[in-house]
């Protein structure tokens, strides 16, 4: 009785340990799933940024460029409460 009873918890035990194997696997994998799904959305606006200034026919200003793709990201939120400020905006809006 006692063996059969020790038995059931080394059984727990090592059920318990491979699930948090498991787990640990799983946490990893989807941390590095998402780093790279970030990294590659990140490159895909590098590469559209690098497009539209290989491509377009006028002067291109960089940071007229980012400031509003990130108003554009900014505004496809549809929340009135999610705003973007520039540098120059958020001191002016401070002294307010």
């Amino acid at each position: 009785m006692a063996k059969q009873r020790d038995n059931l918890r080394f059984s727990i035990l090592m059920a318990l340990l491979v699930i948090l194997a498991l787990g640990v696997v799983i946490e990893r994998t989807l941390e590095t799933f998402y780093q790279n799904e970030s990294r590659d959305r990140v490159d895909t606006m590098a590469r559209v940024n690098d497009l539209i200034r290989e491509h377009h026919a006028d002067e291109l200003d960089d940071s007229q460029l980012l400031e509003e793709g990130i108003r554009g990201m900014v505004k496809s939120l549809k929340d009135p409460n999610t705003v973007y400020f520039t540098p120059s905006d958020l001191k002016e809006f401070q002294e307010k």
